[in-house]
């Protein structure tokens, strides 16, 4: 199954991430008073798993061509059928 996402930010923040203050995985905007997360780096399936897992406002800096396009993420369906099939076998072998 495909999860897309599309991420636009309509009113970017003006200041460069570099000159931010570090605070643990993120840095610090005193701009915006917000921690700013540094996406750039980011596979599609990591920026996908982060705003699961996130669902507040986020703040964070990204490369232009992250922006206004379809991320796509695959979930892993052989896991479903990895669990389908152990759980079969597993039934089986205590069956006979």
């Amino acid at each position: 199954m495909k999860k897309t996402l599309i991420i636009d930010i309509p009113t970017p923040c003006t200041k460069n991430i570099e000159t931010m203050q570090q605070i643990g995985n993120a840095k610090f905007c005193t701009q915006c008073n917000k921690n700013v997360i540094d996406f750039r780096l980011m596979s599609n399936q990591q920026i996908i798993t982060y705003f699961r897992q996130n669902k507040k406002n986020v703040c964070g800096t990204f490369y232009q061509e992250q922006l206004n396009t379809s991320i796509t993420s695959i979930t892993k369906l052989h896991n479903k059928w990895h669990y389908f099939f152990t759980v079969f076998i597993s039934f089986f072998i205590q069956s006979k």
